[in-house]
């Protein structure tokens, strides 16, 4: 468990340096664009293939990060009025659900993915690295969720299981 939680940590700050520095080529990549269409009227071919490129990683990092941190957002109204029995349930066919379809995501993209070998037509970009990070993050996603199984049933709610709403600290 403490070897799993390392790797979902150190998972974490590579997605999130990884987020950060998506974030920073979008800007200087779409304003760079910006200037040399709009005052030098010299645009560049490939700025909407690369953007797309990173703000596909972007948003995958993004939700890997989401992930660990457990800030899904979760509407618990209902779920917050069932005995704790139900509530255990309720998160147990839930998280399976969840790693099913993760499991689903990751197998399909894997099988999928020696297809796509041919390029972007402005930078060459082969479209296998496009599905990349939705295998890679789905993986890494399937290990927070197993972690959280773990948790649900050692009844360990502060370590990871969505079984007891976590409270924010208020400032």
């Amino acid at each position: 468990m403490v070897i799993l939680r390392k790797i979902i940590d150190f998972g974490m700050r590579v997605q999130s340096i990884l987020g950060a520095l998506c974030l920073i080529a979008i800007v200087v990549v779409i304003s760079s664009g910006v200037v040399l269409r709009y005052v030098f009227n010299s645009p560049w071919a490939w700025t909407e293939e690369i953007i797309t490129f990173v703000f596909i990683w972007l948003s995958f990092a993004g939700a890997g990060v989401v992930a660990a941190k457990r800030h899904h957002i979760v509407v618990d109204f209902i779920t917050g009025m069932f005995s704790r029995r139900m509530r255990f349930l309720v998160q147990l066919v839930s998280n399976l659900l969840i790693m099913s379809l993760l499991a689903v995501m990751s197998v399909s993209t894997a099988a999928v993915m020696p297809s796509l070998k041919h390029g972007t037509v402005a930078l060459g970009i082969p479209r296998y690295f496009y599905n990349l990070p939705i295998l890679i993050v789905s993986l890494y996603i399937l290990l927070v969720y197993v972690e959280d199984m773990v948790a649900l049933f050692r009844g360990d709610a502060d370590n990871g299981s969505r079984l007891e709403p976590q409270k924010e600290a208020e400032s």
